[in-house]
């Protein structure tokens, strides 16, 4: 190999000939360095060794620069698609409803009002008691500085572990998807029995339980489903119905108050 710097001989070396290193760090060539195999060799001497190396090496540059893009890439597109998922086999408690009651939807009053860069308006007071089958937590993705949380939630039959066993959920870009190779109940009472949620914090200490909940907890959530806008014209729109599904169908909600059973 030849050095990369003056393009003497160096055998079997890789990077610089021993002047070529003491030019690099400042030493005169009266001095001895350690070579390249020396594990005494300091660090500043290996770092800038290393620095040489790409500064003499476009190419290499290139291909560390690509290599850092490629994993700062992966983790982004993990993390702001918000990957999730809920096995059959992540269901352990005994079979039967769980959660009988519906989720209560009345309307409201209260006035719009604006919290860290949105404007809030209220479509309607909301309160739900359900099991959670799926939590994904956001950090980057679109609307993660007022809603961190999803939580996949499900009530009436979606809180059967008999039902819940036979099917699989997975959670990507603030929604929900499941299927199953043998549906226990319609893919129509699915949809009406559960729920993707936006989980807006109202208040720090609601931010901290929220961080608490788990999948198969059993939560109650109370506050009101929001249209959420920002000067820049990002929005969010809550659905006000539990029959649809598709794009529009999550649940927006400024949460108040949270209540978990394990």
């Amino acid at each position: 190999m030849n050095c990369l710097r003056c393009g003497a001989n160096i055998g079997d070396g890789i990077g610089l000939c021993p002047a070529c290193r003491a030019a690099a760090v400042g030493l005169s060539t009266a001095q001895s360095l350690p070579s390249k195999d020396d594990p005494k060799r300091s660090f500043p001497a290996a770092f800038g060794e290393f620095l040489q190396n790409i500064w003499q090496n476009p190419q290499l540059a290139l291909n560390i620069a690509g290599g850092i893009f490629l994993l700062v890439f992966v983790f982004l597109f993990i993390e702001g698609a918000g990957l999730s998922s809920t096995a059959p086999a992540d269901f352990k408690r005994a079979p039967g409803v769980l959660v009988p009651e519906e989720p209560l939807q009345t309307p409201t009053a209260h006035q719009p009002w604006s919290h860290e860069g949105w404007d809030f308006r209220p479509l309607a007071a909301f309160s739900i008691r359900a099991r959670v089958l799926v939590r994904a937590h956001f950090t980057l993705a679109g609307g993660s500085d007022i809603s961190p949380y999803d939580f996949t939630l499900g009530w009436g039959p979606m809180s059967d572990t008999a039902i819940l066993k036979r099917m699989r959920f997975t959670h990507g870009y603030r929604m929900v998807f499941w299927n199953s190779d043998n549906w226990p109940i319609s893919p129509q009472e699915t949809i009406r029995h559960a729920s993707n949620l936006h989980a807006i914090p109202a208040s720090n200490k609601v931010a901290r339980e929220l961080a608490q909940v788990g999948v198969e907890d059993i939560v109650r959530f109370r506050g009101f489903l929001v249209e959420a806008s920002r000067a820049d014209g990002a929005s969010w729109t809550s659905s006000t119905s539990r029959e649809d599904d598709g794009d529009g169908a999550c649940e927006v909600m400024w949460i108040e108050e949270v209540m978990v059973e394990k």
